[in-house]
């Protein structure tokens, strides 16, 4: 790949390939912002993610605590060097109660926005297997969902991209008398 990427443009395309496919951060976002978008967080989920979440009646804590939770309290995935892996939440543990309340994801939802203003770190109690475990995770910055945000200095290159170069289709013509 990376013969046939310089027979293109020369460039250390080996170089530029193994930091993205080896970095461990979050993914570099200059090809977005050049083209006229930024990547934003608010507490409003996007549409995308509440379909996903009411689908599949989950929690997507990801870009928050860093994890995601099923209906049943399942951890189904953590974020490596998120509050909830550095605190040792692990996939497959189940979330039964959090700050002392049984779980609920109306609760947990609630206690992540309420987290703007909570003195103290959040309590989550996990089960797996016969262990149970209690975690603080020191988090205040609320719920926390993704969006793409215009930089209006900017050419809006994202929305030409996506434009689609298809000849418009004609409506038939009446028949001819």
């Amino acid at each position: 790949m990376v013969h046939a990427l310089n027979d293109v443009v020369a460039n250390d395309w080996a170089g530029f390939l193994n930091q993205r496919l080896r970095s461990t951060t979050t993914a570099p976002l200059g090809g977005l912002e050049g083209s006229g978008w930024r990547l934003v967080y608010n507490d409003t989920k996007n549409q995308q993610q509440d379909a996903v979440e009411e689908r599949d009646e989950s929690v997507d804590a990801s870009n928050s605590l860093g994890f995601w939770v099923g209906k049943d309290g399942r951890v189904a995935d953590v974020i490596p060097n998120t509050p909830a892996a550095k605190a040792g939440v692990v996939p497959g543990s189940i979330l039964v109660g959090v700050n002392g309340r049984r779980y609920s994801q109306r609760m947990l939802r609630n206690f992540i926005r309420d987290s703007k203003t909570a003195a103290g770190p959040m309590q989550l109690v996990f089960t797996s297997d016969e262990f149970v475990n209690v975690v603080s995770l020191d988090y205040h910055d609320g719920l926390r969902y993704p969006h793409l945000e215009r930089i209006a200095s900017s050419p809006d290159w994202l929305t030409e991209l996506g434009k689609s170069n298809a000849p418009l289709s004609r409506a038939p013509s009446s028949p001819r008398p």
